[in-house]
């Protein structure tokens, strides 16, 4: 049944009402619209946290999936293991330079073997321009910019990942953008991979990257996409739901939506969907009984990932992936 309560909208700023510390969601955060439904009930199929179930609506109009109601970041945070996480670790200094001439061979025939690797947009000049990247990790790409002349910043929620980085002066701040409260009109490219889908507040968060974004600077934006063949196939078991790490999962439609919304054009769309998301799938929708995580099982291995492979890429030029890269420009 749709919950079709508009009125609401009304009584309560943006939709959103309040309950016990509970932030639910009367409407789609990004289209507004009133019709939304549950999609799904589910726990975390990755880290082993199983004590929780955790309710996950879907827009009707726009197609959003997002947790109602809406984990707190205090939570959210505190269930990231520092240790392990894969981009809080330290990363090679020799990573630029590593194989020479040879590397932009070896990286095509990894792609097209094991996936995809992101295409920043081009810039006519580098040096001394300024970039940001959001969710950065111990910062790997921002050590590759500041190599390339670029005057960089991150930000980055996890303690370990930011002084492994700030120890290469990489200058990341160890909080949420909100809190980093850059001056305004400041940064020429903002970069936020595989970040979009963990934050808890996209609204809030696009409006800043747009208040601290240069006129004419560019952004650029990677998520999960759910107008995918994988997540047709396999709805609640789809490998990108990743509740609760991913309060939400995007389109290019309703993500475009938000960029419009805060004065960006878009320049380019690529469907990058990879082995990752049909291997990580299948092996999710086997382990559904045992709730064993999806690292755990033998069908994700190296001759499924790369036969797999083979198969997002066809997906992805029927643009049907599940995994876009988005650059817009203010």
């Amino acid at each position: 049944m749709f919950r079709n309560r508009g009125y609401i909208y009304q009584k309560y700023l943006r939709g959103l009402i309040k309950d016990n510390d509970e932030m639910i969601f009367q409407t789609c955060p990004i289209c507004k619209s009133n019709y939304i439904e549950t999609f799904t009930t589910t726990w975390d199929r990755h880290y082993g946290f199983f004590d929780k179930i955790y309710n996950v609506d879907i827009c009707k109009n726009c197609s959003l999936l997002f947790l109602n109601p809406m984990i707190q970041n205090e939570e959210l945070h505190s269930m990231y293991d520092e240790d392990t996480y894969y981009s809080y670790q330290a990363f090679n200094l020799n990573q630029t330079d590593k194989f020479g001439y040879l590397k932009p061979i070896l990286r095509f025939f990894r792609g097209l073997l094991f996936g995809y690797y992101s295409k920043d947009p081009i810039f006519d000049k580098e040096k001394g321009k300024r970039f940001l990247d959001i969710g950065c990790g111990s910062g790997s790409t921002l050590y590759d910019m500041k190599q390339k002349g670029w005057v960089v910043s991150g930000v980055e929620i996890g303690k370990i990942g930011t002084k492994i980085g700030n120890e290469f002066e990489l200058n990341i701040f160890n909080g949420t953008l909100l809190e980093a409260n850059f001056k305004p009109n400041y940064f020429d490219y903002i970069r936020i991979n595989h970040t979009f889908e963990h934050l808890t507040n996209p609204v809030e968060t696009m409006s800043e990257i747009n208040r601290i974004c240069k006129k004419r600077g560019k952004i650029f934006i990677g998520v999960p996409n759910v107008n995918s063949l994988p997540f047709l196939l396999f709805k609640k078991y789809w490998y990108y739901i990743g509740v609760p790490f991913h309060p939400y999962n995007y389109n290019v439609e309703n993500l475009s939506l938000l960029l419009r919304k805060n004065s960006f054009k878009i320049l380019n769309i690529r469907f990058v969907g990879s082995w990752l998301g049909i291997v990580g799938s299948i092996q999710i929708l086997l382990n559904s009984k045992s709730r064993e995580v999806s690292s755990e099982g033998n069908f994700n291995n190296i001759v499924t990932r790369v036969l797999f492979q083979q198969l997002a890429r066809l997906l992805n030029l029927f643009r049907m992936g599940d995994c876009i890269e988005i650059i817009a420009q203010k």
